[in-house]
């Protein structure tokens, strides 16, 4: 065995930070001799996490990586599994190292036995993100207050987290607790930890979902292939629309530039994707409901 020193770094996103945390896993379970060093900028994900350090040790000779899923032409099909199966493959090829066996399939979060407490405060409520971003304008989805407002005759206690940045489109929804931008990293991990489920389009709290098993619905539509974020208890809403995608397969589209969805149309004061559009509440709030161990709605 050689001893290496590896400083990685991803996209910002907190999705991509958190499959890098799985990654990381793999590859030290199968090269314990490697010592990682993490990026700054989401150090809350790696506390109580010892697969990898703040900083290098003194005078090692260290490696940079830029770590992601691989190109968009693999991401449109899941090529190289989910989120952490894609990343821990990538990482084994930036370091010219034998392809590891999957330690793990989901990413990896710490809690102390005080956070472990302390996430019990959000027991019975489902988390909601309705947001998507400037940049990923194909993950708005219209219905959200629909949903709500079906899902709350069922006996559910809603909750609308995610962020109030100024890329973050977010939606006003009546009949919810609104805790958008009111969490610490570390707070929104323990109330994903805590609550009963999730329900978002593809975004960073699926994957923390997919840390802790819990059951969660991934409203894809079009924009990705289902195994994508393939976690336990994670039950997906995709739809097939004009453009081709879906199910198996999905556009990754952005929000301006040449990944921009051409069919984006305007509907109230905001541009949807058709897939979104075309996707129907009564089929998002089933999927709460099959997450949820209940019966389909009539």
């Amino acid at each position: 065995m050689s001893t290496r020193t590896i400083r990685f770094r991803t996209h910002p996103h907190f999705g991509d930070n958190l499959a890098c945390t799985g990654a990381v896993r793999n590859v030290k379970a199968a090269h314990p001799d490697f010592t990682f060093v993490y990026p700054a900028d989401h150090a809350e994900l790696w506390l109580n996490n010892g697969d990898a350090v703040p900083e290098p040790p003194d005078g090692a000779a260290v490696e940079d990586v830029y770590m992601s899923y691989g190109p968009v032409a693999v991401e449109r099909h899941a090529g190289n599994g989910n989120m952490v199966e894609g990343f821990t493959k990538v990482l084994c090829d930036l370091l010219r190292i034998e392809r590891v066996p999957t330690t793990t399939r989901k990413p990896v979060l710490a809690l102390t036995d005080d956070e472990l407490e302390r996430s019990g405060a959000w027991a019975g409520k489902w988390l909601l993100n309705a947001n998507c971003q400037v940049g990923s304008l194909s993950k708005g989805y219209p219905h959200w207050q629909r949903v709500v407002d079906m899902l709350r005759g069922r006996g559910f206690e809603l909750v609308q987290v995610g962020g109030n940045d100024r890329r973050d489109i977010s939606m006003d929804i009546v009949g919810v607790e609104d805790m958008r931008g009111r969490t610490s990293k570390r707070e929104f991990i323990l109330a994903v930890r805590g609550c009963d489920g999730v329900l978002s389009p593809p975004s960073s709290i699926t994957n923390i979902a997919g840390a802790f098993d819990k059951p969660q619905v991934v409203v894809n539509a079009s924009r990705e292939a289902d195994g994508m974020t393939d976690y336990a208890n994670a039950v997906h809403v995709s739809h097939r629309s004009r453009c081709g995608w879906g199910v198996d397969t999905g556009c990754v589209c952005l929000g301006a530039g040449a990944r921009m969805c051409p069919y984006m149309v305007r509907s109230g004061d905001r541009l949807w994707c058709p897939c979104q559009l075309e996707t129907r509440p009564e089929d998002v709030v089933d999927a709460v409901l099959k997450a949820s161990g209940m019966s389909p709605s009539a």
